[in-house]
């Protein structure tokens, strides 16, 4: 399926015969999720990524698969418990903090988004989204200049970007 030699349907029903001889296989449930999640079909992927987290509850992956779904489809409350118990399982999970500051922008809650987007900045200063979220957040909170600042200063380091040119467009 990722280097194309099958397509989706070929690859789910590979990942379900894997499934049936061992159903457990919580890996294989989060890989089927997330080639369900890649075509769209989310209530599918939401509920292998389900089974994945009641099978391996204390899996950071498996918690942040169900919250990514969870967020696609605006879910934001019970996306935040999923991201809060990946983080809480694995503090330096950055996907996991990145998600976890969209819900509290979306929930508004500037504050503790503000503060998300601020630690993904400084566990991985390279990557355009922690400085999105907090652009964003900055926006929210009446600071655009602020957010443009932040945004247009990182041209020259991170080179071109289209996240960066998208937000700062749309900003």
């Amino acid at each position: 399926y990722l280097s194309r030699q099958a397509k989706l349907d070929r690859a789910i029903s590979l990942i379900d015969q894997a499934l049936a001889m061992q159903p457990e296989y919580s890996w294989a449930l989060r890989r089927k999720g997330w080639m369900l999640e890649d075509h769209n079909r989310l209530p599918e992927a939401e509920a292998a990524f389900r089974r994945a987290v009641e099978l391996t509850p204390a899996n950071p992956a498996a918690n942040f698969a169900l919250s990514h779904v969870l967020r696609r489809q605006k879910n934001w409350r019970e996306a935040l418990g999923f991201d809060n118990k990946a983080i809480e399982l694995n503090p330096r999970y950055v996907r996991a903090l990145t998600g976890r500051a969209l819900i509290l922008y979306h929930m508004n809650h500037p504050g503790p988004a503000l503060k998300d987007a601020e630690a993904v900045i400084a566990a991985r200063p390279d990557w355009a989204e922690g400085y999105v979220r907090k652009a964003r957040v900055l926006v929210r909170l009446g600071r655009g200049d602020e957010a443009h600042e932040l945004l247009g200063a990182l041209d020259e380091r991170l080179g071109f970007n289209e996240l960066l040119i998208y937000w700062r467009a749309r900003l």
